[in-house]
């Protein structure tokens, strides 16, 4: 099978595309936090959440080693590797405000933590990186809503879509700061809230080796549409890391990270897919074809136990991502993605 478009590369912009920008400072004291911004009563919550900043820390890691070691776009990876252990360091002095009780002092540095990271981001994957973050925040949005997923799904629900939304409107306004930082809050609540690992069908376990069928499907997809371009070589290195990466945290015993990294795999796989410059609509009808075709060919295996309930959350993210495709928005592709990496990992 051929993808709709053969990917072109986003420029590698590096650091400097950002450096200019105002990097976002509380400007009054927040002494009654019963006035605060939803944003911030967010972000306040989430400060001292330790799988919270690592949920943050997750999206540049990892890429940031798999730059190293590859050697990809150097000047990139020095300069994001820097903004990593900066993120790092202001997420800490975050922790130390709240425990002093400077609520003013703690949203800012979670703040500048969070906008260390997208310009990590930039510098190993141009500007193109904001607008993949920001269709990350959508999809999380989308898929609030999934059984068994999250806890308090509802309200959670509400809040991924507000700050997708915001999101959204900063990249239209050219805010790549503002719209990233938003978007990595995202990640940091959605992480937060994440349910039992247990829910998901084949626990962890399972959730690992999906990750590595993700990465074996989507060369596949790329070398058939004539071969990865640099921008994909450098994705499809990145998810092979997130997926090695979420078996070492399942063979560590913590489920819940293994989870989150299989995550990071299998979205990243997707932007070498379909990104890095959009997802078109006919892609979005590829994507559909495609999970469709291996729904039927994993439901000829007759599947019983884990499998049939890896069939059943397939179907149901096949019909989200119909629906969304039928009403011109590209923004189920998500879905469509991950139901063809389940019916593919059942047929292998």
């Amino acid at each position: 099978m051929n993808v709709s478009r053969i990917l072109q590369a986003v420029p590698l912009l590096g650091a400097l595309t950002l450096a200019g920008c105002d990097a976002g400072r509380v400007t009054d004291p927040l002494i009654d936090e019963t006035s605060l911004s939803d944003e911030d009563q967010i972000a306040l919550e989430l400060i001292a959440e330790p799988v919270a900043v690592e949920a943050a820390m997750d999206l540049i890691d990892v890429p940031v080693a798999t730059a190293g070691r590859h050697g990809m776009g150097w000047s990139g990876q020095a300069a994001a590797a820097e903004a990593s252990v900066l993120a790092r360091e202001r997420f800490q002095e975050a922790v130390k405000a709240m425990n002093a009780e400077d609520s003013a002092g703690a949203l800012e540095r979670a703040r500048e933590a969070r906008r260390l990271v997208v310009r990590a981001m930039v510098a190993l994957g141009g500007q193109g990186a904001v607008a993949r973050l920001v269709e990350r925040a959508e999809g999380l949005a989308s898929a609030s809503g999934e059984p068994g997923r999250y806890a308090y799904s509802h309200a959670l629900g509400e809040e991924l879509n507000g700050l997708a939304k915001r999101a959204r409107q900063r990249l239209q306004l050219r805010d790549s700061l503002g719209a990233g930082d938003c978007a990595v809050l995202a990640e940091q609540r959605h992480r937060q809230r994440h349910g039992d690992p247990a829910m998901h069908p084949g626990g962890a376990a399972v959730a690992v080796e999906l990750a590595s069928t993700a990465v074996s499907l989507a060369t596949r997809l790329v070398d058939e549409a004539g071969g990865p371009s640099e921008e994909q070589t450098r994705l499809l290195a990145v998810a092979a890391d997130y997926a090695t990466a979420a078996n070492d945290a399942l063979e560590a015993g913590n489920d819940a990270w293994a989870l989150h990294l299989y995550e990071l795999a299998q979205w990243t796989t997707l932007q070498a897919v379909v990104w890095p410059d959009g997802v078109s609509t006919e892609e979005a009808r590829v994507m559909l074809s495609l999970a469709q075709m291996q729904y039927e060919a994993a439901a000829a295996t007759d599947p019983t136990d884990v499998a049939a309930d890896l069939l059943l959350w397939a179907s149901d993210l096949i019909d989200f991502g119909q629906t969304a495709v039928e009403q011109m928005q590209p923004r189920g592709t998500g879905a469509l993605w991950r139901a063809a990496v389940i019916c593919t990992w059942m047929i292998r």
